[in-house]
């Protein structure tokens, strides 16, 4: 793949290719460009479209059409650093996320929840929840635990089933989210309305503290910012007569543990590290809920 392509006299230099599909991103000034088998950015194009139109926070399209054999669209850049970074600078300088940038990040956070509520479907639990959370990966890589993974997913199917399905980023967290919206929506499925916001919640505790991992933890929400972002999207739900996301924490928590413990074979120290966190998760949900009959 070219490292440098030209398109309307715009110069774009390659930046990654992503990891399970043959799509390349490039970036020119202020511009991203993706690139790959018209099938699949053709698809991933109307999607964005579409998801702008319902008030999604995403980059507005510039143009899109044919480079060669593969098809490309180029959105406007969102800005050069994320919300994970501007909470690791915080923590660096004052040991804390100031209330300014949280309050941005809120924001965002909001208008996300608004857009994505539009999408609302009530069509009983899908099937693909477990794919989507990577439950299906999960028992293969660890299949000693196959029996636990599979009686928690049927305990928390059970307590989300009366939950009405959206359409879900899948990765909604402060590394996919710039002060002017967010990024990164190609793999977008649908899962139980809440299951996005509480990621972005937790998502930063399934890093470690410790150094000597290929990742570690750079940022911490205090106790009152988590209350905060809680009373916020649990007060957009009641808005439309939904639960509260708050009330299924603990069900979406185990998810995203789930989540982040599968397909880590590039990162062998972390893998381990959230192989025995997600034990731990498990097993204490599984006692938790030791009285659900299923």
């Amino acid at each position: 793949m070219n490292k440098t392509i030209v398109i309307g006299k715009k110069n774009f230099s390659l930046q990654n290719r992503r990891a399970y599909k043959p799509v390349y991103v490039y970036k020119g000034r202020d511009l991203f460009l993706r690139l790959g088998p018209a099938a699949i950015v053709q698809k991933e194009l109307k999607l964005h479209q579409r998801l702008i139109k319902l008030g999604f926070p995403f980059a507005p399209i510039v143009s899109s059409g044919k480079q060669g054999n593969r098809f490309y669209y180029i959105e406007e850049s969102l800005g050069n650093i994320h919300f994970g970074q501007i909470f690791s600078k915080d923590i660096q300088n004052q040991k804390w996320i100031s209330k300014q940038n949280f309050d941005a990040f809120l924001t965002i956070t909001k208008k996300f929840a608004e857009a994505q509520l539009r999408t609302v479907l009530r069509i009983g639990f899908r099937k693909n929840f477990a794919v989507g959370t990577n439950f299906v990966n999960i028992i293969k890589e660890l299949p000693t635990m196959k029996l636990q993974f599979t009686k928690a997913y049927k305990i928390l199917s059970k307590r989300l089933e009366g939950l009405p399905f959206v359409l879900t980023h899948g990765d909604f967290s402060p590394f996919n989210i710039y002060r002017r919206g967010i990024i990164d929506l190609e793999s977008f499925f649908w899962a139980p309305a809440g299951y996005d916001l509480v990621s972005n919640l937790c998502h930063n505790e399934f890093f470690p503290k410790n150094k000597g991992y290929e990742m570690q933890r750079v940022y911490e929400f205090t106790k009152d910012q988590k209350n905060l972002y809680l009373d916020l999207v649990d007060r957009i739900y009641l808005k439309h007569k939904l639960p509260k996301p708050s009330n299924y924490y603990l069900d979406f928590y185990v998810c995203r543990c789930i989540w982040s413990a599968a397909r880590m074979g590039k990162w062998p120290k972390i893998q381990q590290w959230r192989y025995e966190q997600s034990k731990k998760v498990i097993r204490n949900y599984l006692r938790l809920n030791s009285k659900i009959r299923l």
